[in-house]
């Protein structure tokens, strides 16, 4: 193909199968870095196979349609890229959270228990007077000041670690961003600039480590110090509280069986506030991906109205051609099935491939994972035309944590269709000869464009 500029400069541009398009001067020269937009505003060139592909394939079919609102469609990718990466996150963030979760009411459970059983013991002490109550009492809370003492300077001592970790993972890889050939190449001068900047940055980072990691020491040592004067008090305090028991030789062995149960309650009751703040972070994380889910479905619904825009005016312009294109917003359902079937692999059951194709042509990927998510067997039953026992079968392997959160964010690619009126019916362009097929699709390539169409062989 020969292109010339305004300029009158002409070039030849050669293109191989598969290959890109490559340019060469009036002397025979390749061009390695032809003027800007020389060969994307001349011509559109294509091969008989991508034409063919455009009639054949869903995928090329659906890029068929994009490219006429590509600026449109891109802004709008960009923004779902961005937010598939945010999901990502936020699922990687709910799986580490959900394995730190337990359940609360089997632990309310075990504090009644234990708090039951106290109770029971206390009633052998009775005849012991309020001293010995008081001292029990005090015993415990003697235990629990030492142990949430003792776990204070502990986790201080953990957040030191990730203190002096912190420069290097706030710093690290930065610079290599930037390759040596930027650094000594003409533009050099403007990452010496960026060096110094990154250098900068590393300094305050550590100045900063260092005086937080200072505070923590210091904090540490006052802490141990001030567990030192606390265990001498106690010592004094457990030699009058071994006096009483004394005196009282019975209630020993109840007493101490007391304690234990007093640690016990302690204990649970500690891991349930821990549980409910958890638990609280977890709904919080799950209310974050849920909006993130509802912004993903609005910026789906946009891109089909933008290719749903586009399939319109092609219609109108090519109805009288006896060309047809039809969208279907998430007709593609043969992605969702090889989607849906990962789960599942490895997984023998009679009528597997009929269960799941009942699932993904009755259910979006939303809805089938909140089913899931609350182990409705009746609605999935219901909505699938499936048995009770292959319903649960399918909750049982899609209710894995990370194959329901690929499933909630799946994206059910747009089916599109060209049809072509021959020989008085409408036929799909798949089922047309090559030339009935490069009929159909050529004047859609045309459609709203002004530039000359190459099709090389």
């Amino acid at each position: 193909l020969i292109l010339e500029t305004k300029e009158g400069v002409r070039y030849r541009v050669e293109r191989r199968a598969n290959g890109a398009p490559r340019v060469f001067n009036d002397a025979g020269e390749l061009v390695p870095a032809p003027p800007e937009g020389l060969l994307g505003t001349g011509v559109y060139v294509f091969s008989q196979a991508e034409i063919e592909g455009m009639a054949n394939s869903p995928e090329d079919r659906l890029a068929l349609i994009d490219r006429f609102a590509e600026e449109e469609l891109r802004q709008i990718n960009q923004e779902l890229t961005r937010l598939t990466h945010k999901l990502g996150i936020s699922s990687k963030r709910l799986l580490e959270t959900a394995d730190e979760v337990e359940d609360l009411d089997s632990l309310r459970f075990e504090l009644g228990q234990a708090q039951e059983a106290r109770r029971a013991l206390r009633a052998q002490t009775e005849d012991q007077g309020h001293d010995f109550d008081r001292a029990t009492a005090l015993k415990t809370l003697r235990e629990q000041e030492s142990r949430g003492l003792s776990g204070l300077i502990d986790k201080l001592a953990d957040r030191q670690v990730g203190l002096e970790q912190l420069p290097s993972d706030l710093t690290a890889g930065l610079a290599s961003t930037i390759s040596e050939a930027a650094k000594t190449g003409p533009n050099g001068k403007v990452f010496e600039e960026v060096g110094t900047l990154l250098e900068g940055y590393r300094a305050t980072v550590q100045e900063a480590a260092a005086t937080i990691l200072a505070a923590a020491k210091e904090a540490q040592e006052g802490l141990e110090r001030v567990s030192g004067e606390l265990q001498k008090k106690h010592a004094k305090q457990d030699q009058t509280y071994e006096a009483l028991l004394k005196k009282h030789e019975n209630a020993r062995e109840v007493a101490q069986k007391i304690l234990e149960y007093d640690r016990t309650i302690a204990d649970v009751e500690n891991t349930i506030q821990d549980q409910v703040s958890r638990h609280e972070g977890f709904e919080l994380q799950r209310e974050e991906r849920r909006s993130l889910l509802r912004q993903l479905s609005d910026l789906r619904d946009r891109r089909n109205q933008t290719r749903k825009g586009v399939v319109e005016g092609i219609n109108r312009e090519l109805k009288a051609a006896k060309i047809e294109v039809v969208l279907e917003a998430g007709g593609d359902t043969a992605a969702y099935e090889k989607a849906i079937a990962v789960p599942f692999r490895g997984v023998q059951r009679t009528g597997r491939k009929r269960i799941l194709q009942s699932l993904t042509s009755s259910a979006m990927p939303t809805e089938l994972a909140e089913w899931v998510r609350k182990g409705d067997v009746a609605e999935i039953r219901r909505v699938a035309g499936i048995t009770e026992s292959e319903a649960k079968w399918a909750i049982e392997h899609l209710s894995k944590r990370e194959a329901l959160h690929e499933l909630e964010a799946f994206d059910i690619p747009d089916l599109v269709r060209i049809r072509f009126f021959n020989d008085a019916e409408w036929k799909d362009t798949s089922e047309l000869s090559t030339g009935q097929k490069f009929t159909a699709i050529l004047p859609i390539l045309l459609h709203e464009g002004d530039k000359p169409l190459v099709c090389d062989e």
